[in-house]
């Protein structure tokens, strides 16, 4: 039993990782979609912005109010002529209640009112959507980095070994008279700074930790390895002018652009609104009630029902100056709908552009890997047949691990150019995250 007790136990010491599974990028997108602060401020925005319907809607609906009041009231009268019959001193209690309905029958500002409640309510939906987008961006890009730092750790960690272990040949050469000083100090500077990159390389680590455990709101385990093979994702479309189409289209900047022009359409219809007669039915029942009086109590019941208009004439100007503002508040949102499709298209071109690059250079990397290996193993055999030098052999290392983080490096630009160009045609979603996931595999 102790037998295999123990050699399980030296596994899950030796390899942390088993003891706890990793945060794969999809599972580390979805838990910063659950807790970023500023995404659930922008939930909570949108439902707010929900109930401005329900106010528009309110506006066209009727209006219902009742009214009542209790007045107790001591007058005295003085007449010029004093007649017997008319009382000086009255104690008189008045009692009012009533009802009233108001319906709007042809009012436009109700009318852009109710409106503008469809409006907001829609741009907060792209708000929203907007700071999902960039939520599942920059939690992406933190387990990248992530990614790309621990790459460079191992890879400086390596690095390290074979330097030290050079540096302890260097300096047994030179003990046994095989070498000189100046080759065993070099060995030992480059162990040093082999040294002062590892930690370094560290340091990157706890900082990129750090950032992604502040977006998903706890530690979790992330033991992202670069993968040997690298096989390019498959775009769709497969073109630069058809992403760029597709951008225009689906954009979300661009959708908020038009919205902010919907938004100063209906400002206008506002403006004009006030400008115009307004119109009402009016239904209404009151009751007035006096205790006493000069000629005793008095009750009079009332019932009302009519059509109520009500036309501005002159407004000092101002109803002339909402309209003008509102016009150029249009034609100020119309210009920012061109400048958001013209960010979108040179977005669009220089993110295509940085992923067709980071493809080539991934390839090119990826044959320098191997060269680098190769030359590696080349300088060590021709250093144990005299035909190399020990600094032959400790370039080839540093060669090697400096390819090796060039290749962590491209990867995670290849892989946030993938995302941020679906984010910049607004088709970004779970999915391209999990593609991505594959491809680390």
């Amino acid at each position: 039993m102790k037998r295999i007790i123990l050699p399980l136990i030296s596994l899950l010491w030796i390899h942390p990782a088993y003891a706890t599974e990793s945060l794969s990028l999809k599972a580390a997108v979805e838990q910063a979609l659950q807790h970023a602060p500023a995404l659930q401020a922008e939930q909570a925005g949108r439902d707010a912005a929900q109930e401005n319907i329900a106010l528009g809607q309110a506006q066209l609906r009727p209006y219902v109010a009742i009214s009542g009041s209790f007045k107790q009231e001591k007058q005295h009268f003085t007449y010029d002529q004093p007649l017997a019959f008319l009382r000086t001193n009255i104690s008189n209690r008045k009692i009012y209640y009533g009802i009233q309905l108001v319906q709007p029958l042809f009012d436009l500002t109700k009318w852009a009112l109710y409106q503008q409640g469809q409006l907001t309510a829609a741009s907060a939906d792209l708000k929203l959507a907007v700071q999902r987008q960039q939520t599942m961006l920059q939690a992406a890009s933190a387990w990248l980095d992530v990614m790309r730092s621990q790459a460079a750790l191992h890879a400086a960690t390596k690095n390290e070994q074979a330097m030290q272990s050079l540096a302890k040949k260097a300096d047994i050469a030179f003990k046994i008279g095989l070498s000189s000083i100046n080759e065993s100090l070099a060995a030992s500077s480059r162990f040093d700074l082999a040294k002062a990159t590892r930690i370094r390389a560290n340091h990157a680590v706890l900082q990129a930790k750090s950032t992604l455990d502040s977006l998903l709101g706890k530690s979790e385990n992330v033991d992202a390895h670069i993968p040997h093979d690298f096989y390019p994702l498959a775009l769709q479309p497969s073109s630069l002018a058809a992403w760029q189409k597709a951008a225009e289209q689906q954009s979300l900047s661009i959708e908020l652009a038009r919205e902010s022009v919907k938004l100063f359409d209906n400002q206008y219809t506002q403006a004009l609104g006030s400008a115009m007669p307004k119109v009402q039915l009016i239904a209404g029942w009151n009751k007035n009630q006096a205790s006493d009086g000069s000629f005793g109590g008095s009750s009079v019941k009332t019932s009302v029902i009519g059509i109520e208009l009500n036309a501005p004439l002159y407004a000092g100007g101002a109803l002339s100056a909402k309209r003008r503002q509102a016009t150029d508040n249009k034609v100020q949102a119309e210009y920012q709908i061109a400048e958001a499709k013209r960010s979108t298209r040179l977005s669009t071109q220089q993110t295509w552009l940085t992923l067709q690059s980071g493809l080539a250079e991934l390839s090119a990397l990826k044959h320098a890997k191997v060269s680098a290996k190769e030359a590696l193993k080349a300088s060590q055999v021709g250093l144990e047949v005299g035909l190399r030098t020990l600094n032959d052999v400790m370039d080839s290392q540093q060669r090697l691990a400096n390819t090796q983080q060039s290749y962590a490096d491209a990867l995670a630009r290849y892989a946030m150019s993938w995302l941020q160009l679906h984010a910049i045609a607004g088709q970004l979603g779970l999915g391209d995250l999990k593609a991505l996931d594959h491809l680390l595999e």
